[in-house]
């Protein structure tokens, strides 16, 4: 009957929205979560904002004070090493494109992993690797600070021989 067909989603409605009412706290901790991971990735996006258009002022607010910065290239940078390099020009990002983003939480610290197509250019030569990358950040101050940065370089592509 009519009726019956409205009872049932009716029911299922009403019966959902119990469990949700008697739902532990950490349905409202993991909505926080997910709020926080989207805060982490803005502010690694801010990141690569302000690294293509050199705002090196963001960069200071963004990088923590004890950064270690690895290059895919095995170089390690301190915040002030790298900052340096930035502000001279002898590194210069053109793009960042990160794609398959994954922030996992632990506590007031937040681990990022990626990919990333870079376009660089360190002392005068063109840099266009793919990077595999894993990057922690920690709440510190109201905000998301850059704690330390490691990325690989990923293997070139086989080319496929022409037929």
């Amino acid at each position: 009957s009519p009726m019956k067909k409205l009872l049932l989603p009716l029911a299922v409605l009403a019966f959902s929205s119990l469990l949700s009412s008697c739902a532990p706290k950490s349905a409202s901790a993991s909505s926080d979560d997910e709020a926080r991971k989207r805060a982490v990735i803005a502010t690694e996006q801010q990141r690569v904002d302000a690294l293509v258009h050199d705002d090196f002022a963001a960069l200071v607010q963004i990088f923590a004070d004890d950064m270690t910065y690895s290059h895919s290239s095995g170089e390690i940078d301190t915040k002030t090493s790298y900052l340096k390099k930035l502000t001279i020009g002898a590194l210069k990002y053109k793009s960042l494109e990160h794609s398959g983003l994954t922030v996992r939480l632990y506590g007031d610290t937040a681990i990022l992993t990626g990919m990333s197509k870079v376009f660089s250019i360190s002392a005068g030569v063109e840099n266009k690797p793919t990077l595999n990358f894993l990057t922690v950040y920690v709440w510190r101050d109201g905000a998301w600070r850059l704690a330390a940065w490691h990325s690989t370089k990923m293997p070139d592509p086989v080319p496929v021989p022409a037929r």
